[in-house]
């Protein structure tokens, strides 16, 4: 009685609840909070087509500069994946807890994964920007960890040196994320969102598979 009460609570007082800063969470609740802020949240999604045709163009064996379609192609690709794991985890926690909105649930879990995946390809795409200006064979943490730890090492390829530098950036990511969240929680009224957010590390762990993906199909 007392949990549907604080429910009924939550949703009277526009379905957010005071509570602790939810640190393992990644901020993906207030995107749906409204139509504006989602259409908010979609726009900025889009910052994706430009820095990921950055990264592909500019990734070792990858696309050529100015081949528009093969970037397109790709990207369609990584929206479409995204989408289908963001149905699949949303109907997963749906069906662990009942009273959660399914709807809601799947566009809070494409926000988070596109938003994820946005924020990564950026810390990437600086990085190997980083790299070229410097000279390096790859990204600054593809060089330095993974290149010359053996003979014949390709980033991006099929080996656990590409799973492991892309889940590096998608860690320092999630961490940018949770301290922007910090920043703001800090300076706005200390509420969370009534729908189960993701966890960072889930959302860390499929972007990391998306991206991997991505770049290396783009390299073949």
């Amino acid at each position: 009685m007392s949990a549907t009460a604080d429910r009924a609570s939550q949703t009277a007082g526009g379905g957010r609840a005071k509570t602790s800063f939810p640190w393992s969470r990644f901020p993906a609740g207030w995107a749906v909070e409204s139509a504006s802020s989602e259409r908010f949240s979609a726009r900025l999604i889009w910052l994706l087509v430009p820095i990921q045709y950055y990264v592909l163009t500019h990734l070792a064996g990858g696309v050529a500069v100015g081949d528009l379609l093969s970037v397109v192609v790709l990207t369609m690709t990584s929206f479409i994946a995204l989408f289908f794991l963001s149905f699949l985890l949303a109907s997963f926690v749906a069906w662990r807890n009942p009273d959660q909105d399914r709807r809601a649930l799947t566009r809070m879990w494409m926000i988070a994964l596109l938003m994820g995946t946005t924020c990564t390809y950026a810390v990437f795409a600086l990085s190997l920007w980083i790299g070229i200006r410097q000279g390096l064979t790859a990204d600054v943490v593809g060089d330095f960890l993974f290149w010359r730890s053996a003979d014949g090492v390709r980033i991006p390829g099929l080996n656990y040196q590409t799973i492991a530098s892309y889940l590096i950036y998608s860690s320092i990511a999630m961490l940018l994320i949770l301290l922007i969240r910090l920043m703001s929680w800090r300076m706005a009224s200390r509420t969370t969102a009534a729908l189960a957010e993701p966890p960072f590390f889930v959302v860390a762990v499929f972007v990391t598979a998306v991206m991997s993906g991505i770049n290396i199909f783009a390299t073949f």
